[in-house]
């Protein structure tokens, strides 16, 4: 965010996702959520229904239910979509299609998501799903549910020079009525393990995050400020709270009143970097000389230490949640340190060691 914006006074959330089960059908080697067939734990019925209800009344506009494969019970992620609408969330279901490959069960099912209310299908398929799923079996499921009269999307994680995305992108288009469309895959999750040179992404910039306000719900409870921090370390600020240990309402408040996903949003943690670094003198990171922002943001943000730090030397609070008008004041302060920081005399930016 290099240019002026208007100074928020609260953190929307954009989008609100729930995890029925790290369980998974396919073991993608690039999966964001680490899911896979040796993940049993699903989320408890119970819970998830209170917790949908907590969301409406915190005032979410819609949810998207996810994995892992949320289909692979099929039952609970039906009932779950019929709940969501009777409480005036807008339901989506995102799932690799792998129920596709028998035509009889992808229109049973789409019928019945149809008819629970569903909002959208969301389907996902790539090189590093197709040992798993065949493209048929995609092509079968957005059929299904284009005959059952629910909008398609599917989308298709690309990696670098990526001809099998584009192949995909192709066939899919041709085969189905869906809409279909290719987004970089994240270095997240088991994609952390990937070859740098598999994957196509910018280094850290100061553009800002828009991940951050897509706000997602682990099988356990465990609220993230955004999909690819639900797996940092328990410790890490980025971390919200629990819904099994306290009401969704007053997780989902505390997100949009703690200023620092507001500094993250507008500058990414780049942003948040620049401002540690100047005040506790952290320039490397041990990331090399272009890290993705995923990868500077698990380093940035693995506990509060730093960021309490910053609180105590310069009276820069972004952990405790504050009224509009502090919060303002809070990320309106921010924003001067950085720019002050990226002045042309001032010291460059680092993040670990050039090459």
């Amino acid at each position: 965010m290099l240019s002026a914006s208007p100074t928020p006074d609260r953190n929307e959330i954009r989008e609100f996702g729930l995890i029925l089960s790290r369980f998974c059908v396919a073991a993608c080697r690039h999966c964001g959520s680490s899911s896979g067939p040796d993940q049993r734990e699903w989320i408890d019925a119970d819970l998830a229904h209170r917790m949908l209800g907590e969301a409406a009344g915190a005032g979410v506009e819609g949810v998207i239910f996810t994995g892992g494969e949320p289909l692979a019970r099929f039952e609970l992620a039906r009932s779950l979509v019929a709940r969501a609408r009777d409480v005036g969330l807008a339901p989506r279901v995102c799932s690799n299609g792998y129920w596709g490959n028998r035509p009889a069960r992808a229109a049973t099912w789409a019928r019945a998501l149809a008819d629970a209310g569903l909002d959208l299908l969301m389907l996902s398929t790539d090189r590093w799903h197709l040992p798993f799923v065949e493209l048929d079996a995609v092509v079968e499921a957005a059929n299904a549910g284009s005959a059952a009269g629910l909008p398609v999307q599917v989308a298709i994680p690309a990696g670098n020079r990526d001809f099998t995305a584009m192949r995909l992108l192709d066939e899919l288009q041709r085969r189905t009525d869906a809409v279909v469309y290719t987004h970089p895959a994240h270095p997240v999750g088991k994609g952390e393990s990937l070859p740098a040179q598999a994957l196509h992404w910018q280094p850290a910039s100061l553009e800002g995050c828009h991940l951050v306000g897509h706000v997602e719900v682990d099988h356990d409870g465990l609220v993230s400020a955004s999909p690819t921090s639900a797996d940092f370390p328990r410790t890490s600020p980025l971390l919200v709270g629990s819904a099994a240990t306290e009401p969704l309402g007053d997780i989902l408040d505390r997100f949009r009143s703690t200023p620092l996903y507001g500094v993250i949003a507008r500058w990414g943690p780049l942003g948040v970097h620049v401002l540690l670094r100047d005040t506790l003198d952290i320039a490397d990171r041990g990331l090399g000389s272009a890290p993705h922002d995923c990868h500077l943001c698990r380093a940035v943000h693995a506990d509060r230490g730093e960021l309490d730090a910053l609180a105590e030397r310069t009276g820069l609070d972004l952990l405790t949640p504050a009224a509009p008008e502090s919060f303002a004041a809070t990320i309106a302060a921010a924003d001067e340190r950085i720019v002050a920081a990226l002045r042309p005399t001032a010291q460059p930016v680092t993040i670990g060691a050039r090459s």
